[in-house]
């Protein structure tokens, strides 16, 4: 008898010209499905080499000089990588969401062939070649003619969007299809994996009131992207929910994935660490006899490095893993750290990984300490998928001789920033090492000691690197004000 082939999720291309608020929209949708009591297993993959677009969001102040780092062009393996990552995340996840390129092309439709749905998000012209070329209608059928069945159409109207005329129920009757299953108990004396801990163990665990979620009847009264904007609306379920209703229909049966959950339901912040630092050191003993934990949900780089060195405080020999869906086998294991992969170079900066990754160390304009930017300098900026198992090889500048916190910053894989930080981790010692948080322009602190939790740092890697040696001739280095990089006992 043969083994039933696993069922995979639905990827669903949204879809629609530039400016129409796709990646805005998208936001909203894939907060309100990670908030839902189900814990749906959610990814927005960018489907173009455009750049994340979460950093306009967060941080929209520094639009101007981080895109020049992340922006990048299509070439001829940029299609076969985005498509890889769709593959390889409908194996792991429940569902799959595209955030497609604004402009119709070859490219696009090559990637539509890797989908299974689609929806439209568009806007209107004035001019009629335009709407003919661009609009509503065009999209619809692109998507059409390569099979993809639509889940909405919402139309942007001034500071909302409306759903198009031509978006039917998915099927008569939604009840029918598979949902998430409710997540059960952890097991007593073993780690809380995800599809085993209870919404109300984790609101417990982390001292979260309650969990929002699509069944809360407390709804701000919001048509659509009003939500992010400010605009009144009409009582009852939002354009984002309706859509996200579609969309929970659609998730297939299946054996999750088990991984430490790291997602929360709000956002992070670092006073959070002390709690996620106390809840590994009463694993510890699990951690030993189990000799393996893998991590993942949507947080931070910053909590995931802060919960790499926790678990390694407790169990140095211990096997960290991270569950990345766009990986091959969706898991990625943090190669533990040896000094054979530093490079010392006078001028702190290597290109590695054939060219694919740039790491070079930055002196702040004032304060101590030093940055470490990673920067992805292929034309694309997009790593391939067999990158993740090219991290025993990684070679990194030799760290500066500066007092201070050492400082990761970078849009580049989690296990990238993690193989890098427990590299530096070995160098440290108790010396504070950070990851750069685009939202809040600070250094979080994830492993060391200091009398801090986060610390306003520049936004080092935007615009050029200063010279070190004329930092030091200025003075510059070594200046501590604040007193960042002293330890506590």
């Amino acid at each position: 008898m043969t083994a039933e082939a696993p069922r995979l999720a639905p990827a669903v291309m949204v879809v629609g010209p530039a400016n129409s608020g796709k990646t805005t929209f998208l936001h909203h949708l894939d907060e309100l499905l990670q908030h839902h009591p189900g814990r749906p297993l959610v990814y927005v993959l960018k489907g173009s080499p455009d750049g994340t677009g979460r950093y306009l969001l967060h941080a929209p102040a520094l639009r101007e000089g981080l895109k020049p780092l992340v922006k990048g062009r299509w070439t001829e393996t940029t299609v076969a990588t985005i498509a890889a990552w769709i593959d390889e995340c409908r194996r792991h996840l429940d569902l799959v969401l595209v955030d497609c390129g604004g402009k119709r092309t070859p490219s696009n439709e090559q990637l539509f062939r890797h989908g299974t749905h689609s929806i439209v998000v568009a806007r209107r012209f004035d001019d009629p070649s335009e709407e003919g070329a661009e609009g509503l209608a065009a999209w619809r059928g692109d998507c059409a003619r390569a099979g993809l069945e639509l889940v909405a159409e919402l139309v942007a109207t001034g500071k909302a969007w409306a759903l198009g005329p031509s978006a039917p129920p998915l099927r008569p009757a939604d009840s029918s299809r598979p949902r998430p299953s409710p997540p059960q108990s952890p097991s007593p004396g073993r780690l809380e994996w995800v599809g085993r801990k209870s919404v109300v163990s984790e609101a417990e665990e982390w001292g979260i009131e309650g969990v929002r979620g699509l069944e809360c009847a407390d709804r701000e009264p919001v048509v659509s992207e009003a939500e992010g904007r400010g605009t009144e609306g009409v009582r009852g379920p939002t354009v984002v929910e309706t859509v996200a209703q579609r969309l929970l229909a659609l998730l297939p049966a299946r054996r999750r994935p088990e991984y430490l959950d790291l997602r929360r339901a709000r956002d992070w912040g670092p006073a959070d660490l002390a709690g996620l630092r106390r809840h590994i050191a009463r694993q510890a003993d699990a951690l030993r006899r189990e000799g393996r934990v893998t991590l993942g949900g949507r947080a931070p780089v910053w909590a995931y490095a802060a919960a790499l060195h926790a678990v390694l405080r407790r169990a140095p020999d211990v096997q960290v893993v991270v569950f990345d869906p766009k990986a091959p086998g969706g898991l990625v294991e943090i190669p533990p750290a040896g000094l054979e992969g530093w490079m010392h170079l006078p001028e702190a900066s290597l290109l590695t990984w054939s060219g694919l990754l740039q790491a070079r160390w930055q002196l702040p304009a004032s304060g101590a300490g030093a940055t470490l930017v990673l920067t992805l300098t292929g034309p694309d900026r997009l790593l391939p998928p067999e990158a993740s198992r090219w991290l025993a090889d990684l070679a990194l500048p030799a760290p500066l001789d500066a007092p201070g916190p050492w400082v990761v910053s970078g849009a580049v894989p989690i296990w990238l920033h993690l193989t890098v930080s427990r590299r530096l981790a070995q160098l440290a010692g108790p010396r504070p090492l950070a990851v750069w948080d685009a939202r809040s322009q600070c250094a979080v602190r994830v492993a060391g000691r200091a009398r801090w939790t986060s610390l306003p740092w520049p936004a080092d890697g935007v615009g050029p690197a200063p010279d070190p040696q004329q930092a030091r001739k200025r003075g510059e280095v070594g200046r501590n004000q604040k007193n960042p990089g002293s330890a506590v006992s």
